[in-house]
């Protein structure tokens, strides 16, 4: 369960997270091989997904997460122009690159919570993320540079919050949508037809 400091005597893991969505930004590590043959070398992706909207957003692309790098990050997105600063608790597994973060978060006014070890049940959307950006798009691209993954996950990104469905939300877009019946049906496409999505033309 959470940590006594961040709940009521009583509640339940299940009931902070429906209490608390609209404030809780659940993240985690992508880890993509870019390069070819010998000159291979692995980066890694930090995204965070919004709780209540499930809006997903790339916070970093680095081959080399150090408590710096980690730190521009969390200032970065906790400014109080930027989206993510209304997200008071920061849901996380115990990832080694994310021992600084719970200091890092109390200096920025923020929350760090731990799942429990080998339970991913307990950051569940993230989860889900990774699994469905693999399936749907990184496992299919052979990515040459860092560049070229981060234009690869922004476009996917583009896509997964503006006109892919989700059965969490009532099988709805997250973005904008229309619920006009009439119309001729258009197929949008991404990535050279990888990423498909349909909507009624104007």
């Amino acid at each position: 369960p959470p940590s006594p400091d961040n709940r009521t005597p009583g509640s339940t893991w299940a009931s902070f997270l429906r209490n608390h969505a609209p404030e809780i930004l659940a993240i985690d590590f992508i880890q993509v091989a870019t390069g070819l043959w010998s000159r291979v070398r692995y980066r890694f992706v930090l995204f965070g997904i919004e709780h209540d909207t499930r809006r997903v957003h790339l916070l970093g692309v680095t081959a080399h997460p150090t408590h710096q790098w980690l730190q521009n990050v969390v200032r970065s997105a906790t400014m109080a122009e930027e989206p993510l600063a209304g997200r008071r608790y920061w849901i996380h597994d115990n990832d080694g690159k994310f021992q600084t973060l719970r200091r890092l978060l109390k200096s920025f006014g923020h929350k760090s919570v731990n799942t429990s070890v080998h339970a991913p049940d307990m950051n569940h959307l993230a989860e889900r993320f990774v699994g469905s950006a693999r399936r749907e798009c990184l496992d299919h691209v052979v990515f040459l540079s860092e560049n070229h993954l981060r234009r690869v996950f922004q476009e996917y990104l583009e896509h997964y919050n503006t006109e892919r469905p989700h059965q969490g939300i009532g099988n709805v877009t997250i973005g904008p949508w229309s619920t006009s019946t009439s119309g001729e049906i258009v197929c949008d496409e991404r990535l050279g037809g990888l990423l498909k999505s349909f909507r009624r033309a104007a």
